[in-house]
């Protein structure tokens, strides 16, 4: 599990001419790196293509666009090198949870069987 991320409108910012990332996308990096690990000692690479669950509970009563949580948490699955590549994604699910996750959102990596 790691923290819900921040709005894929707000990963990016740029500075004279180049895009970096945004203050509150690296903390957020940071944050969630630390929580994964902290989180689950089972962490299995997954070589090659892969499906993803993502579960996530609404951390507040603000409207919020589902699909602005994929591309940062499919990031992250690279950086804690879990997979190869967010490439190699070959089915992506995204739903909300009722489930009391304090915050955080789930998410479920599983090999594509050949």
């Amino acid at each position: 599990m790691v923290p819900f991320p921040p709005s894929t409108n707000r990963l990016w910012r740029s500075v004279n001419g180049r895009n970096i990332k945004s203050s509150e996308y690296r903390a957020w990096e940071n944050i969630a790196v630390a929580e994964a690990y902290y989180s689950s000692g089972d962490k299995k690479r997954i070589p090659g293509s892969y499906k993803l669950l993502v579960e996530a509970q609404r951390p507040d009563r603000r409207r919020r666009d589902l699909g602005n949580l994929e591309k940062p948490l499919s990031d992250i699955l690279v950086t804690l090198n879990m997979v190869d590549d967010d490439c190699l994604a070959e089915e992506i699910t995204l739903r909300w949870v009722k489930d009391d996750m304090g915050g955080l959102v789930r998410l479920t990596v599983t090999p594509v069987e050949v």
